[in-house]
């Protein structure tokens, strides 16, 4: 959908705090430049090549407090792939490592971010609200908190999206935004049209659904077409052909009538998820300045 593309921006910029990150252990390791060059390929976006790199180092480096941090990479590069599993794999990997907390919290919010944009936002929330009810720094508690916003906002839960954005400015000490705070409430308070509503709608008159989904050109045409079936099945009676009437009702009313009737429900469906995107993407338009910004 298209609020994933948004997400793919604050990834971006979640990747521009982390790889400030360097180990000390690899930078004293003999293999150090395998890794710098494994580094300069992923910053170069030339994640293939840095994957390589990474278990070249990995093989060659004996030291196992260097792995977590390897691993950890490898997936972040298998994640700019969109390689989702593989990444997660790594990630695993890295948690098996010995590491500190600050790494196996970079670790899981890593994790969180690809369930977001898996879709699995419940597994995401699970592994950022135990984060944060732990004692971490402040910029890795503005990720899982950014996170936490992110998910309830891709799931469309506007009222745990306005606990979480509760949440996250109060543990960061920052003045709410109002406006986001009010487009929060604006998406809570928009209901969804019926399906249900649009296929009886339709079913009494085509196209009238199409009419209460907002799609008109649509709604022409099922009229039209079902109007001509209507009239050409009661011409052909009118000229005592019953058997020709009969071939075209079943078919015509077949293909244009209960088509009619799907359609309209379709439509439905399509106006409701596009009203969502377009929320979503507002909103996340909005925490991308609060990354920016305010935390």
């Amino acid at each position: 959908m298209i609020f994933r593309f948004k997400f793919k921006k604050l990834w971006a910029i979640r990747n521009a705090v982390f790889w400030l990150f360097v180990c000390r252990l690899i930078a004293e390791s003999p293999y150090s430049s395998v890794f710098r060059t494994a580094d300069l390929f992923e910053k170069e976006g030339a994640y293939d090549q840095a994957i390589t790199e990474y278990l070249r180092f990995q093989f060659l480096e004996k030291d196992s407090r260097c792995h977590s941090r390897v691993f950890f990479r490898i997936g972040s590069c298998y994640a700019e792939l969109n390689q989702f599993e593989n990444a997660l794999d790594y990630f695993n990997l890295a948690l098996q490592m010995p590491n500190d907390s600050t790494m196996r919290s970079r670790i899981h919010i890593s994790k969180a971010a690809i369930y977001i944009v898996q879709g699995r936002c419940h597994l995401a929330q699970r592994i950022l609200l135990k984060h944060w009810s732990e004692d971490h720094q402040d910029s890795l508690n503005a990720q899982a908190g950014q996170l936490l916003l992110i998910s309830a906002i891709s799931q469309g839960d506007w009222i745990k999206s306005l606990k979480y954005y509760s949440m996250l400015y109060k543990r960061c000490q920052s003045c709410p935004d109002e406006e986001f705070v009010d487009l929060l409430k604006k998406a809570g308070s928009i209901k969804p049209k019926s399906e249900s509503r649009a296929k009886w709608l339709s079913v009494l008159i085509p196209g009238l659904g199409q009419i209460y989904a907002g799609e008109y050109g649509n709604a022409f045409n099922a009229f039209v077409l079902n109007g001509l079936n209507f009239y050409l099945t009661g011409y052909l009676m009118d000229l005592g052909r019953m058997n020709d009437a009969l071939l075209y009702t079943i078919l015509l009313t077949q293909r244009f009538y209960f088509g009619n009737i799907y359609q309209a429900q379709e439509a439905v469906k399509r106006v409701n998820l596009r009203q969502q995107d377009e929320i979503r993407n507002e909103l996340l338009d909005k925490v991308e300045g609060f990354q920016k910004q305010n935390f």
